[in-house]
């Protein structure tokens, strides 16, 4: 079988469903074979290196969002609570470079830990999480323009999500005046 075509080489992406295709080109006669793989083929997984906080009161979830973000390279420090989280960022010398917390906290909403987070490290990002429809619709989340992600969400989701943010050169300093400035409640 002849390995290109008079347009150049045979591209994939086409699918062959069991059936052969016949094509007649000056005289030749070419059966065209493909191979469906079994599994889809995987996708490049955005990943990276820095260091991320992760709060979130549900033990299972943020166990395995920690496996998601540690399988693309990131460090994580985790907490389950606002409290803890902050007794962590106070500990740790290192950057933190992304803040991944869940709107509803006991005892601290993630607004009011990312407003102390960012007091204290302001390069910080913040990306909210949150599976309840009743927070994301009473707006907990103080901006437009802050970072979302709906829960439950898929290991590429959350890579890429993460990453976009941490690439970002937008300037964010309106938005965290926005809500610094607004005087939350801790125990929001």
């Amino acid at each position: 079988m002849p390995e290109s075509c008079p347009d150049g080489p045979a591209k994939g992406g086409g699918a062959i469903t069991g059936e052969r295709a016949r094509s007649i080109y000056n005289g030749a006669v070419f059966e065209v074979k493909q191979q469906i793989p079994d599994e889809p083929v995987p996708q490049r997984i955005a990943s990276g290196s820095e260091t991320i906080l992760l709060v979130d009161d549900a033990n299972s979830l943020r166990a395995v969002t920690r496996e998601l973000l540690e399988g693309c390279g990131y460090s994580v420090l985790e907490a389950e609570n606002g409290e803890r989280a902050l007794q962590i960022a106070d500990q740790c010398e290192a950057e933190i470079s992304l803040l991944m917390t869940d709107l509803g906290l006991p005892k601290m909403s993630g607004v009011a830990l990312a407003k102390f987070l960012l007091e204290k490290r302001p390069a910080i990002r913040v990306l909210y999480v949150s599976g309840d429809a009743d927070e994301i619709m009473h707006s907990i989340v103080p901006d437009p323009g802050t970072a979302f992600l709906q829960k439950p969400f898929t290991q590429e989701t959350l890579a890429q999500k993460v990453r976009d943010l941490l690439d970002s050169t937008q300037d964010t300093s309106p938005l965290r005046e926005g809500f610094l400035g607004r005087g939350s409640d801790p125990a929001a």
